[in-house]
């Protein structure tokens, strides 16, 4: 069974149904022979990566669906060999270099040498450049883009290249000042709504789960994507009595908050040691943990500890991100929570 959220995308730029006036100058911006390069920002969900591939679609035809991936190969300064994955078409290429850590300058710059040097040699080609898009890029390292920000100017003739990021003001200024910014918010609560109500009567789902509507556009939280998965699930269980606002792994994380508020000890920190590493082992990143035990802890919070709780995310999730053991600064972010706990008690 495939996902909504992949089959229910829109083809073209005409057929997005939110944010009308962004649309708008991306078909204005897919019209205009020598495009700038871009910066998409917004929150997770909101349809950044959809507006992306519809405006490669628009400027290139079909061809940027027939895509193939390949696995790029770099070699640190201490002889270790890294690898990943690059998905690329005839005209533009898709890369996640914050995938590589600290080494992520040296993936970018192999990526950008190859593609820079690669002439567009199709006289019949919609475009004399490629299109180089990143995601993830608030993630990259200092590093890397100081590099994108030489690159830019040395290979200005043949790629332009699309930044996608949920944080534009993690971007340094250099790489912001030679980029069109584009913000894609999140929708509207009513936009949302409006959406989950159309993908449920093309899927025919049944009137219970359409019930449901208003509290998934509530679960979802602006995410797009996150509402669609959960409209599935409840569709594929309409008779379920489980709550939807919380999903998966985030019942560890709502665990974690709990812990962390009835019982500030040191055996609570060793318990929730081990609630950490098993989400690490799942792949969920060190700083969307610290975002969500947050979100749990500030439900029913107010006054000082409020202000507490968001001061140790912020710094815990700069560290995070910033490190390589993500273990070390998630205990540490309970640790500081759990001491502002017990003081006020």
């Amino acid at each position: 069974m495939s996902l909504w959220a992949e089959n229910t995308r829109p083809n073209t730029l005409d057929e997005l149904s939110l944010h009308h006036q962004l649309n708008d100058e991306l078909k204005t911006l897919s019209r205009a022979e020598n495009i700038p390069s871009l910066l998409f920002s917004g929150p997770v969900g909101a349809g950044k990566r959809t507006r992306i591939t519809l405006l490669l679609k628009a400027i290139y035809g079909q061809t940027v669906e027939k895509t193939r991936t390949e696995t790029v190969e770099i070699e640190t300064p201490s002889q270790k060999v890294l690898s990943f994955p690059v998905l690329m078409s005839k005209d533009h290429l898709e890369i996640n270099p914050s995938t590589l850590g600290i080494y992520d300058r040296l993936g970018i710059q192999k990526i950008l040498e190859t593609t820079g040097q690669s002439q567009q040699l199709d006289a019949k080609a919609a475009r004399k450049y490629k299109v180089l898009v990143i995601h993830d890029a608030d993630n990259l390292s200092r590093d890397a883009m100081h590099s994108l920000r030489r690159a830019m100017e040395k290979y200005v003739l043949c790629i332009r290249i699309f930044f996608c990021c949920v944080y534009p003001s993690k971007i340094i200024p250099a790489l912001r000042s030679r980029t069109l910014p584009l913000c894609v918010p999140s929708p509207s609560r009513e936009d949302i709504e409006a959406l989950l109500a159309r993908v449920a009567a093309e899927k025919n789902v049944e009137e219970k789960a359409i019930g449901k509507i208003p509290e998934i556009t509530e679960a979802c939280r602006g995410n797009v994507r996150r509402g669609l998965f959960i409209l599935q699930a409840a569709a594929a269980d309409p008779e379920t009595k489980e709550s939807l606002s919380v999903i998966g792994w985030e019942t560890v994380t709502k665990t974690i908050a709990e812990k962390m508020r009835k019982s500030p000890t040191p055996q609570t920190l060793l318990s929730i040691r081990a609630n950490f590493y098993d989400l690490l082992s799942h792949c969920i990143p060190p700083t969307m943990i610290i975002k969500s035990v947050l979100m749990f802890l500030l439900k029913d919070e107010t006054g000082d500890r409020w202000t507490e709780f968001v001061s140790a995310a912020a710094k815990y999730e700069t560290r995070a991100q910033r490190g390589g053991k993500g273990i070390y600064h998630l205990e540490a972010f309970a640790a500081n929570v759990m001491a502002s706990v017990s003081r006020k008690q």
